[in-house]
């Protein structure tokens, strides 16, 4: 099974080529029973969240149906090192004659089940970025909690019994994935976090009266108005409870009002909402907030967030 030469976000094109090829995947492996060879031999280009996903969904594939997916690793030796420098085969269980030893600014996959200590712990590796970055305590705890939070409320809901059931796509439940990255001299720190649940299209509606109102009225609502409409809640939960629901709140509200530049994707079902900010733009170009429908569905939820410290105004008083 032959994977996009590109396995990372970019122009829409190439994200819905990549979830199509994950969705395939999920398809004949888990719904088919085939045992497929990934082959990344032409793969040109490997980011962070392409390696954090395919780690992922090959993780699920082999947890449902074991032994049932194996692969060629890139002959493009910079794609091969970014699959080596998070992690990749560690991630899959899958032993390498030379793995490249852990970077500096690099924080590999790291993985677990359920809402744990052990989250929150892996949360604060992923933080600890911005503590090697720029040495503010302060900011940091902020980042991981904003993290934590975001990521604890998405699994009190995405490995919901009552909606798994009737998913139609076995997953090992409270499974997560996290990763980060800090690239020398950019001044920016990007934080990624994963499951593999119903999705937040699925479980808003079921748990959030207001969602349920707002998918009633005539006008028709697509996922990435969902997810639109779930982040702009601030400071409420699905479950409408005030102490759960504004870690991704707290993300937008961080970019919107104190950065100079700042990009977060959440990416589920068949949507994204992406919101960047960049103050050399002008006037109302300087927010763009955006939802976008994709045409293959992406399993779960994805949290990506680039912050800069270096950018931050100062808080208001």
């Amino acid at each position: 099974m032959q994977a996009p030469s590109i396995l990372d976000f970019g122009p829409i094109d190439d994200i819905n080529a990549l979830y199509a090829f994950f969705e395939e995947l999920r398809f004949r492996t888990i719904l088919l029973g085939q045992k497929v060879i990934v082959d990344l031999r032409m793969c040109r280009r490997v980011g962070a969240v392409g390696v954090l996903l395919l780690a992922a969904e090959i993780e699920r594939c082999n947890f449902v149906k074991p032994d049932h997916v194996s692969g060629y690793s890139p002959t493009n030796p910079v794609a091969l090192r970014t699959l080596s420098m998070f992690g990749f085969h560690q991630a899959i269980g899958v032993e390498v004659e030379e793995s490249i030893l852990p970077q500096r600014g690099v924080v590999q996959i790291q993985t677990g089940t359920g809402e744990t200590e052990n989250l929150s712990s892996k949360l604060g590796e992923v933080a600890g970025l911005t503590l090697e970055l720029w040495h503010d305590q302060a900011f940091t705890d902020r980042i991981h909690g904003a993290l934590n939070e975001a990521m604890t409320n998405v699994l009190m809901h995405a490995y919901d019994p009552n909606l798994t059931q009737n998913a139609g796509e076995a997953c090992e439940s409270g499974r997560w994935w996290v990763a980060g990255f800090s690239q020398a001299g950019s001044g920016e720190a990007w934080f990624l976090a994963l499951d593999l649940g119903v999705g937040i299209p699925v479980s808003a509606p079921a748990k959030n009266k207001g969602l349920q109102a707002y998918l009633a009225t005539p006008v028709q609502r697509n996922d990435a108005m969902i997810i639109w409409h779930v982040i702009s809640q601030e400071g409420r939960s699905r479950t409408g409870l005030p102490q759960h629901g504004k870690g991704m709140p707290t993300m937008v509200s961080l970019i919107r009002d104190r950065a100079k530049s700042g990009t977060l994707w959440i990416v589920s079902g068949n949507g994204i909402y992406l919101l960047d900010k960049d103050a050399t733009r002008p006037g109302e170009r300087m927010i763009n907030e955006m939802i976008i429908p994709l045409r293959s569905k992406a399993a779960g939820t994805l949290i990506l967030w680039k912050v800069g410290r270096s950018s931050l105004l100062p808080a208001e008083a």
